[in-house]
């Protein structure tokens, strides 16, 4: 988990190197891949340089970004055959249960009719995960939103309460080459391009929990229960809270918990179980931070866009600084 586990502190091969520079080349050059047909086309000569590297050792990271380069071509089931094979050389490694869960609820849109009772595998991915990591939240909402999409809410709800006693949200960060570019700050772009398209949908699984909590809280005050209806807003006020304190700190986290915390007390609103003031001056806070987060969040982005970081820590470093400077006004 987290950055500490990003860098490769192992000798890469040319070929593993070569396959992971095949995939990041949109970032390098964007101009290049205009279509989804020429990110495909990447995709396809990635896959076929760590298949080379595979021929000379099967290395753990070589099988996981193989397997990952399948996941991002839509090839799932190559993509968990790779993620299992990967496991059996590495263990129960938390980063490993995290994309081989994520990969099998992908292929639980496949089967309808069934994924009630087969998204339990999904689940028990992001489980083994959680054993492992027994301070973070993080694969416990990725294993909640697994069981809410497929209507197992008796699943869910549990998962959130334990997460929400967690008191850590980390993101996992994928075994990227950090000088796939000569320039320092092109490969610093790649790095960053790679595991946040990952992170982002931990964010996106994350936000969903919180959002199914307030519809299950929307419903429980249509039935006249107060208390559980306020029981699941203070608990979707909460999923938005550990999205403000992640690791590392992402704006693009921050802004999420500042919605759901926002979407959670609209709903306490709607539905009050009490005197609604707190709420009501908490959401004008929440709604001033939103406005401060666009404005600097483009300020930001303008800014490394004229001057690129030319370290991972220095494109941390930035993202912390925001995450902290609207934090300070809630």
């Amino acid at each position: 988990m987290l950055l500490g586990t990003a860098v490769c502190v192992f000798a890469a091969d040319k070929e593993f190197r070569a396959g992971w520079l095949e995939f990041v080349r949109p970032a390098i050059a964007p101009d290049e891949f205009p279509t989804a047909f020429h990110y495909h086309r990447a995709r396809e000569r990635a896959i076929a340089s760590m298949k080379l590297s595979l021929e000379n050792k099967k290395r753990a990271e070589t099988l996981e970004s193989l397997a990952y380069f399948y996941l991002r071509d839509f090839q799932y089931q190559n993509a968990r055959e790779g993620f299992e094979e990967a496991l059996k050389r590495k263990g129960d490694e938390p980063r490993l249960r995290h994309l081989l869960g994520q990969t099998k609820a992908v292929l639980l849109l496949a089967e309808p009719e069934t994924r009630s009772e087969e998204c339990k595998e999904a689940i028990k991915e992001f489980r083994r995960a959680a054993d492992r990591e027994e301070s973070n939240a993080m694969p416990l909402f990725q294993a909640a939103s697994v069981a809410f999409d497929s209507n197992r809410s008796d699943l869910a709800l549990p998962l959130v309460k334990e997460a929400l006693g967690r008191p850590e949200c980390g993101f996992y960060t994928l075994p990227v080459p950090e000088d796939l570019a000569e320039d320092r700050a092109q490969a610093t772009g790649a790095w960053w391009w790679v595991q946040s398209e990952l992170w982002k949908e931990m964010i996106v699984r994350a936000a969903n929990c919180g959002r199914w909590v307030v519809r299950q809280a929307d419903r429980s005050a249509l039935r006249g229960e107060k208390e559980k209806a306020e029981e699941l807003y203070l608990q979707a006020v909460q999923i938005g809270q550990h999205l403000y304190r992640t690791n590392p700190p992402l704006v693009e986290a921050l802004a999420a918990g500042l919605e759901m915390e926002r979407t959670a007390l609209r709903g306490r609103l709607r539905n009050p179980a009490g005197d609604s003031a707190d709420v009501e001056e908490r959401l004008k806070r929440l709604d001033s931070a939103q406005k401060n987060l666009e404005r600097l969040w483009r300020d930001l982005r303008e800014k490394e866009r004229r001057q690129p970081p030319a370290s991972i820590e220095e494109r941390v470093e930035n993202q912390k600084r925001l995450v902290e400077a609207i934090l300070s006004s809630l």
